[in-house]
């Protein structure tokens, strides 16, 4: 009976053990399982903020995100009044530059001539983006839409609430833009009105308008050149593989007034893609970020080893 009783109590104390290690197992188990969980909701919030960060809340054709790099030449529209913000981190300086609303302006996909302050209304951002980098000679690089309430000049160094504007911009672009509008001091900031270099003219309606003289505009526009492309001094060649008459000298401003060396400007045959080439350097990257829609796999896409060696960076301009 002794020898049976001990024999249950050491069965029982066996299996007992064994019960306790089963649920230590299970409770590891669950809580491998729970960490897994944890980490898959942490690992999508991380990857969720990061897109929020990099991702614009308005989207345009830009396909590129400003890393203080270059330049950053802003869009910017209030009520029915377009500006052009240009920021130049290199040298901590501030240019806004006014663009009366009555300027007549060419806008691009057909629909002609028409005063800049109704071009959004009329295309959309993306054309009147387009529309002030052709009238400016100047790539713009994206768009802020502000409230009335937000001043120009001095004061827009202080900025805006980052979470209610319109923009194309990225959160991080934005926060960047502060921080470095916040190292620009009064001095350095610089108010540009262009009705001093526009004729004012009448329509036949009566209505008075501004109109624009290419030289005298770049003129002034010049002065916004980026120090990094100034500074290397590439030459530029342009080449200009469409049906579109002008082309490469339109190209040529642009490139000129943002401080490159355009040596050479011609026609070539026909191109589907603009590809860029040329010695890697900070001009080469700038130039293909708002250029360059080539990617070697695409159709359309290379055969350009002939034009290499024209200039230290060559441009052909495609269909696209």
């Amino acid at each position: 009976m002794v020898k049976r009783g001990l024999g249950t109590l050491v069965s029982m104390g066996w299996k007992t053990a064994q019960k306790k290690d089963k649920v230590k197992k299970n409770i590891k188990l669950a809580l491998i399982v729970l960490g897994l969980i944890l980490g898959l909701i942490l690992t999508g919030n991380i990857i969720s903020l990061t897109n929020t960060l990099f991702s614009p809340r308005v989207t345009s054709s830009r396909n590129y995100t400003w890393n203080k790099s270059f330049n950053l030449n802003l869009l910017v529209k209030k009520e029915s009044s377009i500006f052009v913000l240009v920021f130049n981190p290199t040298e901590s300086k501030l240019s806004i530059v006014t663009i009366p609303d009555q300027t007549l302006v060419w806008v691009s996909e057909g629909f002609g001539s028409w005063q800049i302050r109704a071009v959004y209304d009329l295309a959309g951002i993306d054309v009147l983006k387009q529309t002030v980098s052709t009238f400016l000679g100047l790539p713009v690089d994206g768009f802020l839409e502000l409230d009335s309430d937000i001043k120009l000049g001095k004061d827009f160094l202080n900025l805006f609430n980052l979470s209610s504007l319109k923009t194309d911009l990225t959160p991080f672009e934005l926060l960047s833009l502060k921080m470095g509008l916040s190292s620009v001091r009064f001095d350095k900031v610089e108010e540009i009105d262009l009705t001093d270099v526009l004729d004012q003219t009448k329509l036949a309606d009566g209505t008075e308008v501004f109109s624009a003289d290419p030289v005298r505009v770049d003129s002034i526009v010049s002065s916004l050149s980026d120090p990094t492309l100034k500074q290397e001094n590439k030459s530029i060649a342009i080449f200009n593989g469409t049906n579109k008459l002008g082309l490469a000298q339109s190209v040529a401003r642009m490139v000129s007034n943002m401080g490159g060396d355009v040596i050479i400007t011609s026609n070539t045959e026909n191109f589907k893609k603009t590809q860029v080439v040329g010695e890697q350097s900070q001009t080469l990257r700038r130039l293909k970020q708002i250029l360059d829609k080539c990617k070697e796999e695409e159709e359309g896409c290379g055969k350009i080893a002939e034009y290499e060696g024209r200039a230290q960076i060559n441009i052909i301009l495609g269909e696209d």
